[in-house]
């Protein structure tokens, strides 16, 4: 009958495994085979059976309302933490992130049409401004 519960010497068997690894190597593809995201699909009968249903706006406004559901969200992010690191983490993104950002905006002004206005903020109303938010 064999040792059962025998205490193994991890940096040995870790030894063992690279060996066997080395011998064995796996092959890795010889072409990027992954691909992009599809564009999301925004559209769902159910989804629109079910709203129109509810009667949650008139009849006459009911394509605006589904276009408007269908827009992209903006982006926002929330900063946790102890206030210490909190603070230091939203300066940094402050100075750094924030201004990129806007640099990028100064350049594309002098050098092509308008575009959509992208201006970071911090929402007001979250507690000591944890809460950022770019539209």
């Amino acid at each position: 009958m064999g040792r059962r519960n025998r205490n193994v010497n991890k940096f040995a068997q870790r030894k063992r495994d690279r060996k066997e690894q080395a011998k064995n190597p796996i092959k890795k593809p010889d072409e990027d085979n992954r691909k992009h995201y599809e564009d999301i699909v925004r559209e769902n009968a159910s989804f629109e059976e079910y709203y129109k249903g509810q009667n949650v706006c008139p009849q006459v406004e009911w394509n605006t309302f589904m276009q408007t559901l269908k827009e992209n969200l903006p982006t926002a992010f929330r900063i946790t933490g102890s206030k210490g690191e909190a603070d230091a983490l939203l300066n940094i993104i402050k100075s750094e992130y924030f201004a990129e950002i806007l640099n990028k905006k100064s350049k594309e002004e002098i050098t092509s049409e308008p575009q959509e206005e992208i201006k970071p903020i911090t929402l007001p109303w979250y507690y000591v401004y944890h809460f950022l938010y770019k539209n």
